[in-house]
């Protein structure tokens, strides 16, 4: 699906969730983009959007370590991320409360250089998320797995919420 225009949102969501699910047991590797040969949370949630059509950047230059959270001071993970949508950041990826299927959710925790987003998912059916984490990709409910244990977690919408639908189309 190339170009996501022409769906339905709820196509869309499904469509999100099918491709993230043929990445289930993909191995973990850090930095990898690469469908059963590896790929880390961040590159699941770029690839999968982009597959579908609603990231349009295809390669990332930026390189960042394994253990790059614990060295962050902003939100790199997140911006990463949403730097990646087709329009700007508030248009694309809005935060909301809402954990609907294929919607974003990302684990903000607190360290000693503050508050930083350092992993995520996409949502398949409340609470499961499909993520990346070692050993490989899998279907985790967040109440339970330890990678979504000890901090907030944050909910991202790729499509406009419904007042956004609205103040577009009046224009």
């Amino acid at each position: 699906m190339s170009d996501q225009t022409q769906f339905t949102e709820s196509q869309q969501r499904a469509a999100v969730v099918a491709e993230a699910r043929t990445w289930l047991r993909t191995p973990y590797h850090h930095m990898g983009r690469v469908k059963n040969a590896g790929c880390d949370c961040y590159t699941l949630l770029l690839e999968v959007f982009l597959k579908i059509g609603m990231f349009t950047a295809a390669m990332e230059a930026e390189v960042y370590p394994p253990d790059w959270f614990l060295h962050a001071t902003d939100d790199h993970y997140k911006m990463r991320i949403l730097r990646h949508a087709r329009e700007m950041v508030e248009s694309f990826c809005s935060r909301t409360e809402m954990t609907q299927p294929g919607n974003v959710v990302l684990l903000r925790a607190s360290g000693k250089r503050g508050s930083i987003d350092m992993h995520g998912g996409i949502i398949a059916e409340w609470p499961k998320v499909i993520h990346a984490a070692p050993p490989c990709v899998n279907l985790a409910d967040v109440r339970y797995h330890p990678a979504f244990t000890g901090g907030r977690l944050e909910f991202y919408s790729p499509w406009p919420s419904q007042n956004q639908k609205e103040s577009t189309s009046n224009v």
